[in-house]
């Protein structure tokens, strides 16, 4: 059971603003907030994704936000990319394409600039390593997508 602290907010990120959807769960902009936001971004178009971490940005410090993301196809090798291939095959087939993409260190820097000052980047060997080393059954992420923390430092 969440904490009486955590609200969940119903947003359709395409119809939608976010600060909209937020307003209507009755979310406090004047308080920093931090944001868990998985298994969202590569359903999105990069303009909505971007516009979402530009709200997270505007709200006061000591705000983040947690969120994983696809790399850009183009920076995969051969076997990641037949694998790419195939899993955004499945997710178009049942109406989820994949539609945003992104670079990590082009988004590191787009987040500074949009005023995140901490910011943690994790591929699959971190990931791997920080979660899933010892587990039992072998479990493990795969190398399609990565792990962003961004936050807002306190002055």
């Amino acid at each position: 059971m969440p904490p009486e602290s955590v609200t969940f907010a119903p947003v359709d990120f395409e119809r939608q603003t976010v600060m909209d959807g937020l307003a209507a769960a009755g979310f406090r902009f004047d308080r920093p907030a931090f944001f868990a936001w998985l298994g969202v971004t590569m359903y999105l178009q990069c303009e909505t994704v971007m516009g979402m971490l530009q709200a997270i940005a505007s709200l006061p410090p000591a705000s983040g936000i947690v969120f994983d993301y696809g790399i850009d196809p183009s920076l995969l090798g051969v076997v990641e990319r037949l694998v790419f291939e195939e899993f955004a095959r499945r997710v178009a087939s049942i109406g989820e394409p994949w539609t945003a993409f992104f670079e990590p260190p082009l988004l590191a820097a787009d987040l500074r600039a949009l005023g995140f000052d901490a910011i943690e980047d994790l591929g699959p060997t971190e990931i791997n390593e920080r979660y899933f080393r010892d587990r039992a059954d072998g479990l493990k992420v795969g190398t399609l997508a990565r792990l962003m923390k961004a936050e807002k430092a306190v002055f």
